[in-house]
């Protein structure tokens, strides 16, 4: 299993089952999310860059690796206020896990970029997103 999945599914277990979205956790981009799915979180990765090359271990190389949570609200009055409860829920999830978790084992370092995008959606969807995005390092040979 490459590490990129291996980061991606124990994010996944980091953030199933906080309050706000509770099971609706995917590692997938894709947005098929039926109403009941909703607030929904999909995990993936985007862009990858190699920071580093080091023989130390072999032919080795440091990663840096995007990883996206989007998340996806139905449309109410509160979809701002829900993505805003959505992206604490994430931090404080995710800054436990840096604390004392498993990432900080398989990973080199990771940390909170910001956010690519808070919009509204209207038509089918009908809903409010928001894409959060953190910064992963990590070891990979090359």
């Amino acid at each position: 299993m490459h590490k990129r999945q291996t980061i991606r599914d124990r994010v996944v277990t980091v953030l199933t089952g906080l309050t706000t979205t509770g099971t609706n956790v995917y590692p997938s981009r894709i947005d098929r999310y039926s109403d009941a799915e909703m607030p929904a979180l999909g995990v993936y990765c985007r862009n990858e860059t190699l920071v580093q090359e080091t023989n130390a271990k072999g032919y080795t190389g440091l990663i840096s690796l995007e990883l996206m949570i989007d998340c996806k609200v139905k449309e109410n009055n509160t979809f701002d206020d829900t993505l805003d409860l959505i992206l604490e829920e994430v931090q404080t999830a995710l800054t436990a896990e840096r604390a004392s978790g498993t990432l900080p084992s398989i990973t080199n370092g990771f940390w909170y970029a910001g956010i690519e995008e808070i919009e509204y959606e209207g038509g089918e969807k009908d809903g409010g997103e928001q894409t959060i995005i953190y910064t992963v390092e990590y070891e990979q040979q090359l």
